[in-house]
């Protein structure tokens, strides 16, 4: 195993999944950090019987903040990649040695979902919008700019000024990563999304697209200053 990668797990009540989760991806990482984002239906109990390293939130901060949370930690603790991987099951903890086999010094890896018949409408709609923003904000050909399982360079990562807290976390960071020169890379994973009726998410409609859509609005405007600074500097 690789001791200079950790794997970061947010969660946000998730008891019935997040044990199972961190007990796969064990079996390919040593160290685990499990940032608990204010849970309060068991999940802090299950993650304290496991050997990992625990940062729990007393509120719930979002998804956003755990991640930072968690590549702070991750700084400190001297590790140089990090992979984040939801804690629903709905990533398969086997893909992991499919993202390290990918790892390239400066580059985050995403991996690919492989939407198939149970992904809602709505999800593969959300994701062909974000793909054409990233797209629009970086001149990059991306596939899946929504996917929470990725790689990323602990430094690199950490150092960028990333204010989103929310779900719009894992687009500004791979618009703000592609400007500073940071590579991006993509390995097809697979997907499993429980039935509607067992499904937990915290994605809340029209409270998160509007945050994400203000996103959008500010990374387009910003897009048209810092994308020909980009090409002058890295594309000579």
């Amino acid at each position: 195993m690789n001791d200079s990668i950790c794997v970061i797990i947010p969660v946000y009540n998730n008891a019935r999944t997040v044990g199972a989760v961190i007990d796969r991806c064990k079996a390919y990482i040593n160290n685990i950090i499990v940032i608990d984002d204010g849970s309060d239906d068991g999940t802090s109990e299950i993650i304290k019987t496991k050997n990992v390293i625990i940062h729990r939130n007393s509120r719930n901060s979002g998804k956003g903040d755990a991640i930072k949370k968690g590549l702070k930690i991750a700084e400190r603790s001297g590790f140089t990649c990090c992979i984040t991987i939801d804690a629903d099951g709905q990533h398969s903890p086997e893909d992991i040695p499919k993202l390290i086999s990918a790892l390239k010094k400066n580059t985050i890896i995403i991996g690919v979902r492989d939407f198939g018949e149970n992904v809602s409408r709505r999800t593969k709609i959300g994701r062909r919008i974000s793909n054409f923003f990233t797209r629009l904000c970086t001149h990059k050909r991306l596939l899946d700019t929504q996917s929470g399982f990725r790689l990323y360079p602990v430094k690199p990562v950490s150092s960028l000024k990333i204010k989103s807290n929310a779900f719009d976390f894992e687009v500004e960071v791979l618009v703000k990563s592609s400007w500073k020169g940071i590579q991006i890379n993509e390995v097809p994973v697979s997907v499993h999304y429980d039935a509607p009726e067992a499904r937990v998410t915290h994605f809340r409609v029209f409270r998160d697209n509007l945050i994400i859509s203000k996103l959008w609005t500010k990374l387009i405007i910003m897009a048209f200053f810092t994308i020909p600074l980009y090409y002058l500097k890295y594309r000579k």
